[in-house]
């Protein structure tokens, strides 16, 4: 149980006319019990193509006992011009459960995407159903 704390950065070097591009990350966790919440902000600037990414996402997991287990998690990414407009917004979630009993596992996800590749239009959703064995 507890809160943890994170961030990172990194550095990709790229050919000299697009620059070096770059990648910001600060979240937390906090779990109490069998429920954990968290939240992460994420910027990636790729200098060379005028635009950079700005990520928000956010989860809550709940284990309801020790085979059952359920979370949700949502992310926004807005694609942002350099003069710090928004041109576009890409929104997912995902809800997804699974349970546990011995060796077997079904885990069960239903997701969905407005605007996929930041294109107005492109929405998805999938439903994922899957069964692992271990011996």
């Amino acid at each position: 149980d507890g809160l943890n704390v994170f961030a990172g950065y990194s550095e990709i070097g790229q050919v000299a006319r697009l620059g070096d591009r770059a990648a910001y990350t600060v979240g937390a966790t906090y779990a109490v019990g069998g429920a954990t919440i968290g939240y992460q902000w994420q910027k990636d600037e790729n200098v060379g193509a005028g635009t950079y990414y700005e990520n928000h996402a956010y989860a809550v997991s709940f284990s309801v006992n020790d085979n059952l287990a359920i979370s949700f998690g949502v992310h926004e990414s807005d694609k942002v011009s350099d003069s710090g407009n928004v041109t576009k917004t890409l929104d997912g979630d995902s809800l997804q459960l699974s349970y546990t009993v011995g060796g077997a596992s079904v885990k069960i996800a239903d997701s969905r995407v407005d605007n996929e590749n930041y294109v107005t239009g492109t929405n998805r959703e999938g439903r994922t159903v899957a069964l692992t064995l271990a011996f």
